[in-house]
């Protein structure tokens, strides 16, 4: 979860005993996936082939490329992770629990990242990744 949703929601500290506020807590995950998690990858790919010294041609290639089979990872990956958090993580922890699921995405990006675009065609990453 990022920290905008953290900071916006305010029933994120406390705990979750109804199941609206489950319901809440998961709708809440659907939509940070469709409004921040594009931007997130797009930004996370394209930013660092820039920062590897390549031009924006094959940043935005490369975006073309391995955008949609991450984002369908994260899309499956994370409203799991946030439901669990809300729903099982009691509220001191759940900073914590976010954080180290957060670094072990970060670890995903990274392998995304340094597949090879040429080699590779969109369903080839995402067949690697499954």
């Amino acid at each position: 979860m990022h920290p905008q949703q953290y900071a916006s929601n305010p029933g994120c500290g406390v705990a979750t005993p109804s199941l609206q506020l489950r319901l809440l807590y998961v709708s809440s995950s659907l939509v940070e996936q469709v409004s921040y998690a594009p931007c997130a990858v797009a930004s996370f790919l394209f930013g660092m082939s820039l920062l590897e010294g390549r031009s924006t041609a094959d940043a935005a290639a490369e975006v073309q490329t391995k955008f949609l089979p991450t984002f369908k990872v994260g899309a499956c990956v994370w409203p799991v992770i946030q439901t669990v958090n809300f729903a099982f993580v009691s509220p001191k922890n759940r900073v914590v629990f976010v954080s180290v699921c957060s670094f072990l995405w970060t670890v995903f990006l990274a392998y995304i990242k340094q597949l090879k675009t040429e080699e590779l065609t969109e369903q080839e990453v995402f067949t690697r990744l499954v």
